[in-house]
């Protein structure tokens, strides 16, 4: 038999296709556009996000390819903390650990950061702090400290439109193992997955903007994304240096009156995906239009 052949029938035995019953249809046809772009197969990549959903429990942290590749260059132990009601943390409770720990926090209903926690030690120590309260001395840069927070609304499917979807090459193991999980915690696939794709689509968004639409190194980029709403002046933008910034999913974006065009022109690569975008009256238009963009453009 030839090799070609042996591989497929590999294939065939260790995956399957996979029909899905009321699947969110803007999140799925998102989701298809993003793996088309990255060249992937959908089945593949889809078996890695509940793959990485099983590993974690049913937990809703995702950790995307990129940041997979931050993690290996940047630090080797991800530390999640989650679901407190209240918590205080100061300079000795993160410089006392080693320099390869970042901690997640996710769900924290007030999160209390010490006046001694200068700009550094919160980026050096905090990889990212989800759907959270936190409580931050005025003393903390404002960018950089955006750039650590996610507020992203829990997932409802009201008035949302459903369809059934059928992917093939999702590996035959995973799909069991997941189909098991829903059974025991009572959980319809379709509202599952969807909660998923509701999650993980905006992570994806960011990984190809960053590889695929900037054209300079992204670990040189601050990524300040999925916020309700965020005010930028010009005092905030001189305080990164030689950082630059990628604006992605903001409810509402307002640069104040005081940013200039140079400005913006030096420190923000793009605006992805945002709702509201204001400018001072005097901005350029031209600026405006080469740097807010839509992605990926679903067709």
């Amino acid at each position: 038999m030839k090799k070609s052949n042996i591989e497929h029938d590999n294939k065939k035995l260790i995956s399957k296709v996979v029909t899905i019953r009321d699947l969110d249809k803007e999140l799925f046809e998102r989701f298809s556009s993003l793996t088309k772009i990255w060249g992937k197969n959908t089945g593949t990549i889809f078996t890695n996000i509940i793959k990485n959903f099983l590993t974690r429990n049913g937990s809703n942290i995702f950790l995307p390819p990129l940041e997979n590749h931050f993690r290996r260059r940047n630090f080797e132990h991800l530390e999640i903390i989650q679901n407190e009601e209240e918590l205080h943390i100061n300079k000795k409770d993160l410089s006392s650990l080693p320099d390869n720990v970042k901690f997640y926090f996710s769900n924290i209903k007030k999160l209390v950061i010490a006046e001694d926690i200068d700009t550094a030690t919160l980026l050096k120590y905090i990889y990212r702090i989800k759907n959270s309260i936190v409580v931050v001395p005025e003393s903390i840069e404002k960018i950089p400290f955006l750039s650590l927070l996610q507020n992203y609304p829990q997932y409802q499917n009201s008035n949302r439109v459903t369809k059934d979807v059928t992917i093939r090459y999702v590996n035959q193991q995973t799909w069991n193992d997941f189909t098991s999980f829903c059974q025991i915690n009572s959980t319809k696939i379709g509202f599952l997955l969807s909660e998923i794709l509701w999650e993980i689509i905006p992570e994806m968004e960011i990984t190809q903007i960053l590889l695929s639409k900037v054209e300079e190194p992204y670990d040189n980029i601050m990524v300040i994304s999925t916020l309700n709403s965020a005010e930028i002046n010009h005092t905030n933008i001189k305080a990164i240096n030689s950082k630059r910034i990628l604006f992605h999913r903001i409810g509402e974006l307002v640069f104040q009156k005081d940013i200039t065009n140079k400005d913006f022109l030096e420190k923000v690569v793009g605006i992805y995906n945002c709702e509201k975008t204001a400018f001072p009256k005097s901005f350029s238009k031209l600026l405006k239009l080469s740097r807010i963009h839509e992605y990926p453009i679903l067709t």
